[in-house]
């Protein structure tokens, strides 16, 4: 029994001979720090990441902001990075890591959220707005940028480069030479980085324009309506005038403007306020467009008075009446010919105008305006009418008779004269005039004149048509 405890040692050492001591069990790699992802423009991404002690292999995963493991996103391998290609600009998405080793795969890394740069931007050229020496770009808004990034050559020489908040979605390039191409591309930025750049734009100014207009001068035309005029400008193909209503000028609203065209060095400019004032400016376009000229100030006619009526029209008179306007401090009347020649002219706070001295048979117009209170004079309105026929001069007078009543008296007769209302008689002794009177009645006794030398008896016949021809009588002293 005193071998015993030897024999037990003896018989525990053979076993653990051959059954061997339990070792400690190897543990899985640990997590993988330090991710790091670096963004491309081309919507590509490299993740990379630092070694786990024990290691041989890792696995990457991609998600999409739903946290669903994209289609193509799931890589084992031996390296220590990854480019992942094919995602969508401007998106977000996250990425995680895990180890491993002959025990098996360690646990994941904390996500790590990245967005991918933005879209490669188009830019579009503003042709309407493209000058001699200026040109517009714009582009449509593109999802994260944080601002946009403007290159600007002519050539290969870059004359500009600047950044563009994202509030703006166009860009005016002044300064630019005439005549000249230029190109631009544009990128789309976040804090992170920029896309692609753009496809380049290229784009040629316009040759120097015209000299700016001088000598315009303008007056109004009708209530609506400006006649304008200006120098000719020699390259100029048209010409741009603009109106400004003065009453609206400082709103500076591009509604309050009205513009138009012509080919020549004048217009008519229409479609305006009546009774306003404009401020009116003209510019010169050939292949480009010059600079307005200096402005100056036109106003419109006020609004038409009612027409005048024509009244008590005769062969060489007529009376013009109208209705009283509220917006008249005057009127202004006139008779023209058809000519619109003015024959006479009466200014008149009344409303009416008579006037004298016409041809018969003639057609004339009465012309009417007022001036309103401002000064200025409304568009005129226009009553034709015609004079009356003035009737044929009356006959000469014929069959006069003189009968000697006393040495001191006679008594002269006549013919009735065809259109005459009245005669008129000059009595003659010599030379000296000693009656002059005008009769309605053909019968006449002279009195008070000696009769002792020639007297000559004068007699005209006198009607609405004029005068006859001279009718004499002589009676001699006996």
């Amino acid at each position: 029994m005193r071998h015993q405890p030897i024999l037990l040692r003896f018989l525990l050492a053979i076993a653990l001979i051959f059954v061997g001591v339990p070792s400690a069990q190897a543990a899985v790699p640990g997590v993988p720090t330090n991710i790091r992802v670096t963004l491309y423009p081309a919507k590509w991404v490299t993740v990379t990441w630092d070694s786990v002690l024990s290691a041989t292999k890792y696995e990457m995963r991609v998600y999409d902001t739903n946290g669903t493991v994209l289609e193509d996103g799931v890589f084992v391998q031996t390296n220590l990075n990854r480019s992942v290609y094919g995602l969508q600009a401007g998106t977000l998405y996250r990425t995680r890591v895990r180890a491993y080793n002959s025990t098996g795969w360690g646990a994941w890394s904390n996500p790590v959220t990245f967005v991918t740069l933005p879209d490669m931007p188009d830019v579009e050229l503003e042709e309407d707005l493209l000058t001699s020496t200026s040109a517009e770009v714009s582009w449509a808004t593109v999802n994260t940028a944080t601002e946009y990034r403007i290159t600007v050559k002519q050539g290969s020489n870059q004359v500009l480069a600047l950044k563009v908040p994202t509030g703006l979605l166009s860009y005016s390039i002044q300064n630019l030479i005439a005549a000249t191409t230029y190109t631009v591309t544009l990128k789309a930025c976040t804090a992170s980085g920029c896309s692609v750049e753009s496809n380049p734009l290229s784009f040629t100014t316009y040759p120097a324009p015209p000299a700016i207009p001088s000598g315009l001068s303008g007056s109004a035309f009708s209530s609506d309506s400006l006649r304008l005029t200006w120098k000719s400008v020699v390259g100029a193909k048209k010409y741009e005038v603009r109106a400004i209503d003065e009453k609206l000028s400082f709103l500076d609203n591009e509604d309050d403007v009205r513009t138009m065209e012509s080919t020549t060095n004048s217009i008519i400019f229409t479609g305006l306020v009546p009774d306003s004032q404009y401020r009116v400016e003209v510019a010169s376009v050939g292949q480009s467009k010059s600079e307005y000229s200096s402005s100056i100030l036109v106003a419109t006619m006020a609004e038409a008075p009612d027409a005048a009526l024509v009244e008590e029209i005769q062969a060489n008179s007529a009376v013009a009446t109208w209705e009283d306007d509220l917006n008249a401090q005057a009127y202004i009347v006139s008779i023209v010919d058809s000519n619109l020649k003015t024959i006479s002219s009466k200014v008149t706070q009344g409303t009416s105008a008579g006037f004298i001295g016409l041809r018969p048979s003639t057609r004339y117009r009465i012309k009417l305006q007022y001036r309103t209170f401002t000064g200025r004079h409304s568009e005129p309105t226009f009553t034709a009418f015609t004079t009356k026929t003035l009737p044929p001069r009356p006959s000469m007078v014929k069959g006069i008779k003189i009968k000697r009543l006393s040495k001191k008296s006679f008594r002269v007769s006549w013919n009735k004269s065809r259109g005459a209302t009245s005669y008129t008689i000059r009595v003659l002794v010599g030379n000296k005039n000693l009656v002059s009177k005008t009769f309605t009645k053909r019968r006449v006794h002279v009195k008070g004149i000696f009769v002792k030398k020639k007297i000559t008896v004068i007699i005209i016949a006198r009607g609405i048509g004029g005068e006859s021809q001279t009718s004499i009588k002589t009676l001699r002293a006996k």
